[in-house]
Order: C-alpha cells, then sequence, then structure tokens
C-alpha cells in the first residue's frame, strides 16, 4: 500500500504546481501574413480586407512625427515611393526597425513590408525569441515594392504589445503600422494540452493525499 510523509507530498504538489505555471504562462503571439494582392490605395477598403475594425492608432510614416506613444529606429524615407507605400505615397527608410510602444493595453500590431529582397524575415515580440516570418502562409519576399502585410496578435496570457523588432531581410521599408487594444480573436478557451495536465494534476494530488491518510 502507498504510503507517501507529508513532506514527499507537499513536494510532489509544488513540482506539479510549478509544471502548471509553466504550462498556462507560455506565450503564443499569433502571426499572419497577407501577400501584395490585398493592396489597395483605399486605405479603408485595405484596413477591411485585413479585418482590421477598431485601431487605436496608425503611423502612415508620411511624416517625420510619429503618433503618439510610438517610437521607431527608422524615419520616414520622405520621398514619392508609390510601388513601396501601403499608406499615402512614403514609407520608412530601408532598415531593420525596433518600434517601441508606450499606448497600454496593445493587443494588436501590424505593419506592411516592401522591398524585402531575400526575404526570411524574423519578427522578434518583447524581446522574446525571435519568430520565423518567412513561414507563415501568406508571407511573401518582394524586391521591387508591396510583399507582405504582417499582423501580431496577442493571445490569452500574453503580455501586452511593448515593443516589435523586425530583421532578416536585405532593405526591407516599411510603412501602414496600425495598433488595436483589440487583438480580434474568440474568447479564450483553455488549450487541449493545458486542460488535460490540469485535470490530471487534480486527480494524481488527490490520489497522493488519499495515500498518505492511510
Amino acid at each position: 500500500m502507498l504510503r507517501l510523509s507529508r513532506r514527499t507530498l507537499r513536494h510532489t504538489a509544488a513540482t506539479l504546481a510549478a509544471a502548471l505555471g509553466f504550462a498556462g504562462s507560455a506565450h503564443a503571439y499569433l502571426l499572419s501574413a497577407y501577400d501584395a494582392s490585398v493592396y489597395t490605395g483605399d486605405t479603408a477598403a485595405l484596413n477591411a480586407a485585413l479585418g482590421l475594425t477598431t485601431l487605436t492608432a496608425v503611423e502612415d510614416f508620411e511624416d517625420a512625427v510619429p503618433v503618439p506613444g510610438l517610437g521607431s529606429s527608422l524615419a520616414s524615407d520622405g520621398r514619392n515611393l508609390p510601388n513601396h507605400a501601403w499608406d499615402g505615397i512614403t514609407t520608412t527608410v530601408s532598415g531593420y526597425p525596433v518600434f517601441t510602444i508606450s499606448l497600454p493595453g496593445i493587443r494588436l500590431f501590424g505593419i506592411g513590408i516592401s522591398d524585402n529582397d531575400g526575404g526570411g524575415q524574423t519578427i522578434t515580440v518583447n524581446n522574446l525569441p525571435p519568430l520565423d516570418l518567412s513561414s507563415v502562409p501568406g508571407y511573401r519576399g518582394d524586391v521591387s515594392g508591396h510583399a507582405t502585410y504582417v499582423i501580431v496578435r496577442a493571445e490569452a496570457g500574453d503580455a501586452d504589445i511593448a515593443q516589435i523588432a523586425i530583421d532578416g531581410s536585405i532593405t526591407p521599408m516599411f510603412d501602414h503600422l496600425v495598433l488595436s487594444t483589440d487583438a480580434g480573436l474568440p474568447a479564450s478557451v483553455p488549450e487541449p494540452g493545458s486542460a488535460l495536465l490540469s485535470l490530471g494534476g487534480l486527480g494524481i494530488l488527490a490520489r497522493l493525499r488519499r495515500g498518505a491518510r492511510r
């Protein structure tokens, strides 16, 4: 018959709680990508095609002054670049941007990418390990114009979006940056793996407690 000391029971419970906590704290930012066929010079129609219905802020990079709450390591290019601009006629200068966001509660970040010679871009959210953009369905490289529009959504349990860094291609330009406090995702439910782990853990603890009392 199984007999466990209270010390062993406490240790097992702590280990299990740590495992459950780890399972619940995983970051799962959701990436979506749309190729250049979604582009239209009608910004309202572009937003509708991208499913962007509730926007907190929009940066069009038509001038050197960013919208309040947004910082960027890239300045506006300032040239007339209609083949590259997703909003208006200018984009950022080419480079590898770091966007910082001080607006509270941002759950969605979107940006249009152009002229990303070489493709293979990565995106880093809040200094977490980089995510591979090039493997996202809909992602495309382009050497002379509009390439891909990328949207990052924070899922339940993810921290608000405070920083975005994009790297890994040659001479990319960026435009039509959008921010929203609404990720546009349905209400969350426990992931199957996490739910099963939780239920299994509760069952294990119950059995251990019964064994300790015998």
